[in-house]
């Protein structure tokens, strides 16, 4: 391998693992790192964020209150069943669904000013088969096991925030199998969680993070040509990337492929983005990596740091 083409192969492959990377981070600090000032409880445990103080402008320049409650969920060993709450006082309730990728997996209109909402829901690992219950609407399926769940309720009137995370609360989360009255499936094994650390997407441990969340996702067909060019140099799925078999010139060659790739997408990141590109499905993405990696970037993203 040439150092020009290790160069090159480093800058695709950062910026198309990026996004599964800091979502990773994002995961871990809200749902497994116990320390972590954004830790919520654990998967399947909501957190709620107010996104706008009571009496401050929201949506079109109305004054209101908003909330996320946003939640982790690993559906692993089992699906998961989420019936929405009933709307708070009639307010729009809006949830969305993404996988490890930052891929929108399905998004739903909870509820409206006229006090409709939408049923139960089936939340499956990409690899799941069984059969959906009758008394559920559809089911909601990503590239991994592990999906965040993030609601959005906001009201056009000062609302009590408080009274809005009590009609939040009232969501229902319960595992298919409890649902159905059927034993409980054995428990997926434990994970030996990557330890993420602020600043880790500016290192070399970038690609052992990356390689590791790539073991939690399900490989889709569209990523394997790429995937096989990011093989060589060394970033394969569950193997900690390890450079020394690489010559110091090809080290080198791939820290300045990262380094091209970071100033593309900061470049990018300046200018004002699109807001229907936070929240793309797979189909609506295609092979378009870069702008998957740059709404990553994006801290108004339902996967980025301050939210799920």
């Amino acid at each position: 391998m040439q150092p020009d083409h290790a160069r090159t192969v480093a800058k695709a492959a950062y910026i198309f693992l990026y996004p599964l990377v800091v979502t990773y981070g994002a995961m871990y600090r809200q749902a497994v790192d116990t320390t972590s000032a954004s830790y919520g409880g654990g998967f399947g445990r909501y957190r709620h964020v107010r996104t706008a103080p009571v009496g401050a402008p929201v949506g079109n320049g109305d004054r209101g209150a908003g909330v996320r409650s946003s939640v982790w969920l690993d559906v692993r060993s089992e699906p998961l069943v989420l019936t929405p709450p009933k709307p708070c006082r009639r307010l729009p309730c809006v949830t969305r669904w993404a996988d490890l990728w930052t891929f929108a997996v399905d998004v739903a209109a909870v509820g409206d000013n006229d006090g409709r909402s939408r049923g139960s829901v089936v939340v499956a690992a990409p690899t799941w088969e069984g059969r959906l219950p009758d008394d559920v609407d559809g089911v909601v399926r990503g590239e991994s096991p592990f999906v965040c769940s993030s609601t959005t309720t906001h009201s056009p009137d000062p609302v009590d925030v408080a009274l809005v995370i009590e009609g939040l609360n009232d969501t229902v989360l319960e595992p298919l199998s409890r649902h159905v009255g059927r034993p409980a499936p054995r428990g997926a094994p434990p994970i030996g969680w990557w330890p993420w650390t602020d600043g880790i997407e500016a290192t070399e441990q970038f690609w052992s993070c990356a390689s590791f969340a790539l073991a939690l996702t399900t490989p889709h067909p569209r990523d394997r040509l790429l995937l096989e060019r990011i093989a060589e140099i060394g970033v394969v799925a569950g193997r900690p990337w390890d450079p020394r078999p690489l010559s110091a010139e090809i080290v080198d060659a791939i820290d300045v492929g990262v380094d091209d790739a970071v100033t593309d997408l900061l470049r990018a990141a300046a200018q004002p983005l699109d807001p229907t590109l936070l929240h793309r499905s797979r189909n609506d993405t295609d092979s378009d990596y870069f702008t998957r990696a740059l709404a990553a970037m994006d801290r108004r993203h339902p996967c980025a740091v301050a939210g799920c």
